[in-house]
Formats: C-alpha cells, sequence, structure tokens
C-alpha cells in the first residue's frame, strides 16, 4: 500500500489555503475533505481522476473451510 500525501500552500499576501492529497484513492477521498472543512470555509474542489478509481480490498483466505 502506498502512502497518502497532503500538500497544503498558503498564500502570503492574500492568506488563502491550497490543499492537494497525493496517493487517495476513491472514497479515501473524504477523509480529505472532512479535513478540509474542519480548517476553514470550502470555496472550491476539484476532484482528480484518483477519485473514481476503485481500490480491491485484500481478502483474507479462509483456512478452517473445507
Amino acid at each position: 500500500m502506498a502512502y497518502q500525501q497532503v500538500h497544503i500552500t498558503i498564500n502570503k499576501k492574500d492568506g488563502k489555503m491550497s490543499v492537494e492529497g497525493d496517493g487517495f484513492i476513491g472514497n479515501q477521498c473524504d477523509e480529505l475533505s472532512a479535513i478540509e472543512a474542519q480548517l476553514g470555509k470550502v470555496t472550491a474542489t476539484e476532484d482528480k481522476p484518483e477519485r473514481y478509481q476503485y481500490l480491491q480490498p485484500d481478502y483474507v483466505p479462509n483456512s478452517l473451510a473445507g
């Protein structure tokens, strides 16, 4: 599993903040949007193509069957 990174940029002149996430796939993007809402007013959002990818969960084999 890859690491997720969050890049935050603050403009010194007007104080506007930009938040960009790398490594978030599918529903993991919702975790980042919850953090953005706690930081302040969200004025715009833009989804990356990774937002629409599906992450296949790791299945644990059932060794007791059979």
